[in-house]
């Protein structure tokens, strides 16, 4: 008679183990969820940032040049604007290691869209106004697909 609770009780210890392994597996599987998500996140808003730093100084540059600007202005802002195309490269990269080829795609899209404005800025003429409006249109339409394409891996 005394044998039965000692087996009850080694019975209860070894299924509460389980359950703590069991508890320890799933925990470590979520963190690591979290964080590849959070990772994603975070990839998604700096290629977007990058996307529209890029946009904002070659679209000043263009501005400048209209009016004869500053020519080290604007081979400072062609600086940048290639500079931050070359980061949104980077930034691809890790995209191909963590997202859909739908996503990788549509990142490839925009930044290539971002390489042909920036190359407006080595152009012996000024861009057009129209022209450059036109390149914006085109930015836009491609960032607002990577857009969709990152809400949908998100499940958004």
């Amino acid at each position: 008679m005394d044998l039965l609770p000692t087996v009850l009780s080694a019975v209860a210890a070894s299924v509460a183990a389980v359950f703590a392994g069991v508890n320890l597996y799933l925990s470590g599987r979520r963190e690591h969820v979290k964080w590849a998500r959070d990772a994603l996140v975070e990839t998604f808003r700096a290629f977007l940032d990058a996307s529209f730093q890029s946009k904002d100084a070659v679209k000043a540059a263009v501005r400048l040049s209209w009016s004869g600007g500053d020519p080290g202005r604007l081979a400072e802002l062609r600086r940048e604007a290639v500079a931050v195309e070359h980061e949104m490269r980077r930034l691809q990269t890790r995209l191909r290691l963590l997202t859909s080829s739908e996503v990788v795609a549509s990142a490839h899209a925009l930044r290539s869209a971002v390489a042909e404005y920036v190359a407006v800025l080595d152009a012996i003429d000024p861009v057009s106004a129209e022209t450059d409006r036109e390149l914006r249109r085109r930015l836009w339409t491609l960032r607002e697909a990577f857009i969709a394409a990152a809400k949908g891996t998100l499940a958004l």
